[in-house]
């Protein structure tokens, strides 16, 4: 893979080889993007331009040499809970599974690479996931390093909110932007990815994904909130109104919900019940998408994608479903926030069923 080969994005990545081609090309990123969107991606296959024996004549990586082979081993194979596997020392990926990124941590990688000279990379790097949870103390000893740059090494800070970063930071990083992909280079991607999906995974996974490349290679992992998502759905905007099966669908939820937490706990892994609860939620917003989409005459979908039938579901009109789309999509906004997820569900499929019977 290469920086060509990054999803959609196309002035992103002419950002990234101008950076390359230039002399001058300094030596703080800030990789800025939503979650999953793939900047861990861009970030590694920037540093294997920046490093790359072969280049191609517009900068990009060759993606074969020992310094791109070596890269992609160092900052691409991590363990499930994002730490390096092949530790290397002109490169340094910087993870916690705590809540904030401390000094120690942070200080202690950037010291390393400052220290020694490369052995075999031309630019040394250091990738800090997740730099929106770096604290006081740690930001402050980035920007020390930025305020005295080391010309050798790199410094990539992933960021999802550039909000979160002092604004000293911010004014010595050149800051590179990653937005959504089209569905349709999502799917096009997919297809390349992972070959032996069938057409119907390739087009859910890209539709699951809104544009977010991680979402849907994780598509087969989220299948079954598919079916669970779209049971929630016929409960809350069946035809006929039934309190009974809001109660059986939230009860079936809530018990999922716990197994996640356990698999929180057993791996150590915090974020998976939340993120589980999350994609239900946003698939369910989904499903109203492609029910509007119905409604209007532009696409059927609702019974290959989900197994249900316009004749089973409430005539919403398409201001109806506008308005429900809002509760759900403050819903989510509300889960990424820390909000009381069990209350938040409930309350989520009652304001939907109250929003379509009014």
């Amino acid at each position: 893979m290469a920086v060509k080969d990054i999803i959609g994005n196309a002035n992103s990545k002419k950002i990234i080889l101008s950076n390359v081609s230039d002399k001058k090309h300094g030596t703080a990123y800030i990789m800025l993007g939503e979650e999953t969107i793939g900047k861990n991606f861009a970030a590694r296959q920037f540093v294997k331009a920046l490093n790359c024996l072969n280049p191609a004549p517009d900068m990009d990586c060759c993606d074969v040499c020992v310094n791109c082979k070596l890269i992609d081993k160092t900052l691409g194979e991590l363990d499930d809970q994002g730490f390096q596997v092949n530790p290397h020392p002109d490169l340094s990926y910087v993870n916690t599974d705590k809540a904030q990124l401390t000094k120690e941590v942070v200080q202690g990688a950037i010291e390393n690479l400052n220290t020694y000279k490369a052995i075999q990379l031309k630019k040394k790097a250091v990738v800090i996931q997740d730099a929106d949870r770096m604290n006081e103390s740690a930001a402050n000893s980035i920007l020390k390093v930025l305020e005295e740059p080391h010309k050798d090494v790199i410094i990539i800070l992933i960021v999802n909110n550039i909000d979160s970063q002092m604004p000293t930071i911010i004014s010595r990083c050149r800051r590179i932007e990653l937005l959504r992909a089209s569905i349709a280079e999502i799917e096009k991607a997919t297809r390349r990815i992972m070959p032996l999906w069938t057409d119907l995974e390739n087009r859910d996974a890209a539709s699951f994904s809104d544009g977010k490349i991680g979402d849907a290679l994780r598509y087969v992992e989220v299948k079954q909130q598919f079916k669970d998502a779209a049971a929630i759905f016929s409960a809350v905007s069946g035809r006929k109104d039934n309190i009974e099966s809001i109660f059986d669908a939230i009860k079936r939820v809530e018990e999922l919900h716990r197994d996640e937490k356990e698999k929180e706990k057993k791996l150590k892994k915090k974020g998976i019940a939340r993120l589980f609860l999350l994609d239900i939620i946003r698939i369910l917003s989904y499903i109203y998408r492609d029910y509007m989409l119905e409604k209007l005459g532009v696409k059927n979908v609702l019974r290959a994608r989900y197994g249900i039938s316009t004749t089973d579901v409430r005539d919403y009109s398409p201001v109806k479903i506008s308005a429900i789309q809002k509760i759900i999509e403050r819903s989510c906004r509300d889960v990424e926030g820390n909000a009381n997820v069990s209350v938040l569900f409930t309350n989520l499929l009652f304001q939907i069923r109250k929003e379509g019977l009014s």
